[in-house]
């Protein structure tokens, strides 16, 4: 923990900073001034700097990662984030802690050890030396979407009616959305049914197949409160994938299931889906996609 808080600034900084104090120490030296520095030490014997923290973060790096023999630092840090949140929790972390600023803009002045300079530099060392394993994931190319697309078609096609069938829909559905909106993840989740069954109706009774209106319901990053966001998506694009034709699919399966309200996307007792369900089901087309080659290739 201590070398990683060496070396937690460059080296040229260091030397920067050795350079500077000599030349201190021998102006001081030719005037005659004793040298007004502060004493090195001793340092208290309580752990005021979050030393007990940083050695539970390296002992926890030791253990086996995802990626690799050792746990990311990006996992470890977090050990740092829960001592905090429990030390201003406490009553005095809470009552010791003061702000500067206004509404969003504030800065926060707290004791807790893992805010010290020591911790501060001690983060900074031991992430130059673990490094980070990255792995981000590959953006889908329109070619693998529609040739997922058409495996989720066929499987549609061929599947009895049922709930197997309406799941196949809703995959396909929050997959062509998600293509389609550029959203991530877990915003797709956030469609709502009843908005969804409104303006789906609205577009047939006026013969409006240009587009299709997603409104999603809920709380986004940077917001307050739960909001209602309309996004339109052309019902078939130019490169083929068509939106209203799921659009459509999904909202026939909802009046079956006699659902009006709640998430588009959820489970045979109407609460919203596990998002892992859909990752396997799509990961599994992709393996097949994968594996077909020029096959599936337009």
């Amino acid at each position: 923990a201590n070398l990683d808080s060496l070396w937690g600034r460059e080296t040229s900084t260091v030397l920067a900073n050795t350079r500077h104090l000599r030349q201190l120490l021998d102006t001081w030296q030719l005037v005659g001034i004793p040298p007004p520095l502060p004493p090195l030490g001793p340092f208290p014997m309580e752990d005021v700097h979050g030393i007990g923290v940083a050695i539970s973060m390296l002992l926890r790096s030791l253990n086996p990662g995802r990626y690799g023999d050792y746990t990311q630092f990006a996992t470890i840090r977090k050990e740092r984030s829960c001592f905090s949140n429990f030390y201003h929790a406490s009553a005095v972390g809470s009552s010791a802690m003061s702000t500067l600023g206004h509404d969003t803009a504030k800065a926060f002045l707290t004791n807790c050890p893992t805010q010290s300079i020591w911790f501060e530099r001690f983060s900074k060392g031991c992430l130059y030396r673990m490094g980070e394993v990255v792995k981000q994931d590959l953006a889908i190319s329109m070619d693998v979407m529609l040739c997922m697309m058409k495996l989720f078609d066929d499987e549609w096609l061929h599947t009895p009616p049922g709930w197997q069938r309406s799941e196949i829909a809703s995959v396909a559905l929050y997959s062509v959305i998600a293509f389609c909106g550029s959203f991530r993840g877990h915003e797709v989740f956030l469609v709502d049914l009843f908005g969804l069954l409104k303006y789906e109706a609205m577009f047939t009774n006026m013969n409006q197949s240009d587009y299709n209106m997603i409104p999603l319901l809920g709380k986004y990053k940077g917001e307050s409160g739960e909001r209602y966001h309309l996004t339109p998506l052309a019902s078939i694009t130019k490169s083929g994938l068509n939106l209203g034709l799921w659009v459509k699919r999904v909202c026939d399966h909802r009046r079956e299931e006699r659902r009006a309200h709640g998430p588009v996307f959820a489970d045979q007792w109407g609460n919203m889906v596990n998002p892992r369900t859909y990752e396997t089901l799509i990961l599994a087309k992709l393996q097949i996609i994968k594996g077909g080659g020029e096959i599936f290739l337009f």
